[in-house]
């Protein structure tokens, strides 16, 4: 499995929802000049804002919840991976040169 798949599998739950807050969010922005046309400047100013600054909170968020995910990925993958990898011939060279060493030593 690819990194950027397994990270899409595990943050699918936290991911998802922030993605559709944020783009609930963004049309409250968009929306608050129709209720300005239609409604009360009052109202309008204040669904826009919230709108607008939701939407920056919620895609920080996103990012920071991304990037911990990514760098829990990567440390679990380093823990898996084996830190020094050897060929069967390097193995065996090694195994070979471990019993001469201890003939001569006894």
């Amino acid at each position: 499995m690819k990194k950027e798949e397994i990270i899409k599998g595990i943050g699918k739950p936290f991911l998802m929802p922030l993605g559709i807050l944020q783009l609930l969010l963004l049309m409250l922005f968009i929306a608050s000049p129709f209720i300005w046309i239609w409604y009360s400047w009052d109202l309008a100013w204040k669904l826009g804002l919230t709108g607008f600054f939701g939407c920056i909170v919620v895609y920080l968020v996103y990012k920071v919840v991304k990037q911990s995910l990514t760098e829990i990925v990567d440390a679990e993958i380093e823990k898996q991976m084996p830190k020094n990898r050897k060929s069967k011939f390097q193995q065996k060279l090694e195994e070979m040169q471990e019993k001469a060493n201890r003939e001569r030593n006894t």
